[in-house]
């Protein structure tokens, strides 16, 4: 199983576990914030994400199963894994806020990323134009990023290590358009 979830970015959860109906049950009650780890495989790290959900999409009363979508709205690292804490049957922990801010995606970035977009969508020719390019995660909820280069991305922190992790997997998926593109010529001709 994998699971990360970044800021803007939108996640189906199935709920049937014991211990994460007691978890819906208290978030319906107002008693505490929902984070999510990241997990690949059997691998917890320190790091995670903060979400609100955005719609229930299916309920069974009888069980207490449900759908949920969450989104996700900010970072943060384990700062202490609890477990267990106060008789509840979900975990929990301490945890350190990351300074997403806006993470000042400076004109560079977006530049970089617009021209990257404006690649792919005239290439494929179903994507749709951008709205609202304002932040460093408005840039990565459109990057296709594997589950182990959000996990970097994030325990990279500073926001400017962060900007050019994204400037070079920009760079790499220009690069590797380009060589699918000119692959396709060379079959074409061929």
């Amino acid at each position: 199983m994998s699971l990360t979830v970044l800021p803007g970015e939108r996640q189906k959860l199935h709920i049937f576990e014991p211990r994460y109906k007691e978890l819906m049950k208290d978030l319906m009650a107002g008693e505490w914030a929902f984070g999510i780890p990241f997990v690949k495989g059997a691998t917890l790290y320190r790091y995670g994400c903060y979400v609100e959900i955005i719609k229930t999409t299916s309920y069974d009363p009888t069980t207490g199963e449900m759908d949920i979508i969450v989104e996700g709205k900010k970072t943060f690292v384990l700062d202490k894994y609890l477990q267990q804490h106060n008789d509840k049957l979900y975990d929990s922990a301490l945890i350190e806020w990351l300074d997403d801010g806006n993470s000042k995606s400076c004109q560079e970035l977006l530049n970089d990323f617009q021209g990257y977009y404006e690649q792919i969508k005239k290439e494929f020719k179903a994507f749709k134009d951008i709205q609202r390019l304002d932040n460093i995660w408005s840039i990565v909820k459109f990057l296709p990023l594997t589950d182990d280069e959000k996990i970097r991305f994030i325990s990279l922190q500073a926001p400017e290590r962060r900007r050019l992790f994204l400037q070079n997997k920009i760079k790499e998926l220009k690069r590797i358009n380009a060589q699918a593109k000119s692959l396709g010529e060379n079959i074409y001709y061929n």
